[in-house]
């Protein structure tokens, strides 16, 4: 999987946009069947967030800061910004990350991701907190 994502931060370097990525990968598998709240807010703020920096510090992306959305709002759940390096260039990135928890299947699976080269636009962070 990070190599795939890490061929999508490539792709972004000369792009003018966006470059999208179908994943479909598990992050984290075997979730406990009945979680309470504690449990679930742990899974949604330290556990999905690290299981993504992983992933990014696999694909290229270095110092990569893990944002997720506050409000029930159309917007991606979680936001990631990072430094990547193509070729011996460094640029910034940005990352809208689309992750589905399956309770059923005890799954937390990243469906996919947009990366944009450049920086989190400050106007989208009052929606999100640092994870």
């Amino acid at each position: 999987m990070a190599e795939e994502l890490r061929k999508a931060v490539e792709r972004v370097a000369d792009a003018r946009g966006g470059v999208y990525v179908e994943l479909f990968e598990t992050l984290i598998e075997d979730l406990p069947e009945d979680m309470d709240w504690d449990l679930y807010d742990e899974l949604l703020h330290e556990w999905v967030p690290e299981a993504l920096k992983e992933l990014l510090s696999e694909a290229g992306v270095r110092n990569a800061a893990v944002y997720h959305l506050k409000d029930d709002v159309q917007l991606p759940e979680y936001l990631a910004e990072g430094i990547a390096e193509v070729d011996g260039d460094r640029f910034p990135v940005v990352l809208s990350l689309e992750v589905d928890v399956d309770h059923e299947c005890g799954e937390v699976t990243l469906l996919g991701t947009t990366i944009y080269k450049g920086e989190l636009a400050e106007g989208i962070l009052p929606y999100y907190h640092l994870v």
